[in-house]
């Protein structure tokens, strides 16, 4: 998905203007009986029990700290801002102040480079190769929830509508029914901690992967502690991980409704002269 990979290019913007770290993360395994295996019908009960605990939200905004791995080692501090269904607004920060913004909504991907005064703004299908991946299914994967494709909202009496595959410890793989015989996509879950990863790979490219920490229990329903997105573009790797702030996030009428805004005098290219940019860092 070049939608995650345009998130990382975000983050690169900002590398020389951020000190260099490596990071080793801890994820989510079941605590059960590693001898037993746990059954189809029991595995879509602890589904449906997953996905009834996902509390509905109008605004979050979740302080974090990104760690980058490759293809360049940094560490910046950001935020994500989301109203629910309409956009998603990641900030990168370094010394206090904005220096690289990206903005996602069902219509289009922006992203404002401060240090360049430059600026990206693509339709949203150019980034997901005309897939049904709309704003809710990204939301819920920066929050680490269950998602359908091209579903607003999955509610536990229909989300089991799919392939189970399970295994030892409670751990179990959801398969939702296809959207498109060019793209596969699955989840990852435990019956004890919920989700522990996301899997999606369009045709012949390269998967890309999505790991959790371990949820943590909110006003809102369960927020993954952590995401590490493992992704290959062209021949570049990508392994990058978000650490979440849990007790700073704010929700609802915390959180103003935010509009997009693009400094006047600041260039548009495409976002090919980006990644070169990037590359070259």
């Amino acid at each position: 998905m070049r939608l995650l990979y345009m998130l990382v290019v975000a983050m690169m913007s900002v590398y020389m203007a951020s000190c260099r770290i490596s990071r080793n993360g801890t994820y989510a395994t079941a605590s059960g009986n590693p001898d037993v295996m746990i059954s189809v019908s029991d595995a879509r009960v602890a589904l449906r029990q997953t996905v009834a605990s996902y509390g509905e939200w109008e605004r979050v905004k979740i302080p974090l700290t990104v760690r980058i791995a490759s293809p360049k080692e940094l560490s910046v501090g950001a935020s994500i801002e989301m109203q629910r269904g309409e956009y998603i607004y990641i900030s990168m920060r370094y010394l206090g102040f904005e220096v690289c913004s990206m903005w996602a909504t069902s219509d289009s991907v922006t992203m404002v480079d401060r240090m360049h005064k430059c600026y990206v703004s693509e339709p949203v299908s150019g980034f997901l190769g005309g897939f049904p991946v709309n704003v809710s299914n990204l939301q819920d994967l920066f929050l680490g929830r269950v998602f359908v494709l091209g579903q607003s909202e999955v509610v536990s009496k229909n989300i089991t509508a799919g392939e189970i595959d399970t295994g030892m410890s409670g751990n179990y793989i959801f398969i939702p029914e296809s959207v498109s015989d060019k793209l596969e996509y699955g989840f990852s879950l435990s019956d004890v901690n919920g989700l522990m990863s996301f899997m999606v790979q369009a045709g012949d490219h390269d998967p890309v992967k999505c790991f959790y920490g371990n949820p943590a229990v909110t006003g809102f329903g369960p927020v993954a502690s952590d995401l590490k997105i493992n992704a290959v573009a062209g021949k570049t790797g990508i392994d990058a991980t978000l650490e979440y702030n849990i007790s700073k996030i704010k929700w609802n009428t915390e959180v103003k409704k935010r509009e997009l805004d693009i400094p006047g005098g600041y260039r548009r290219i495409p976002a090919s002269d980006v990644m070169r940019m990037m590359s070259g860092l």
